[in-house]
């Protein structure tokens, strides 16, 4: 049986150019829940923040750390398969499986 497609919401749509952009500036060739943790980490009000501090987590020490390991070398590389076109400047749109 295939997993459920996510549905999509405007906060999903909010936060997945997001975590592309951030993956483009890590010089990753695919976005994944690293991505997209940073890239929810970046609005304060959102629920997961929110959370964490409720908890007496530091949304930005963790985002730091992460992005500590994310640009770390030696990091994981995605199979080619997977690659995604940073957008660059007069490019049109963010995301492209190949």
């Amino acid at each position: 049986m295939a997993a459920p497609k996510p549905t999509r919401t405007l906060r999903l749509d909010h936060i997945l150019p997001r975590a592309t952009d951030i993956a483009c500036t890590s010089r990753h060739s695919w976005v994944g829940e690293e991505h997209v943790i940073l890239a929810v980490q970046r609005d304060p009000q959102s629920t997961p923040c929110r959370e964490l501090h409720g908890l007496g987590i530091s949304s930005n020490l963790l985002a730091s750390a992460l992005s500590l390991a994310v640009n770390a070398e030696g990091y994981f590389t995605a199979p080619e398969s997977s690659a995604i076109h940073c957008r660059h400047p007069g490019d049109q749109g963010h995301l492209r499986s190949e």
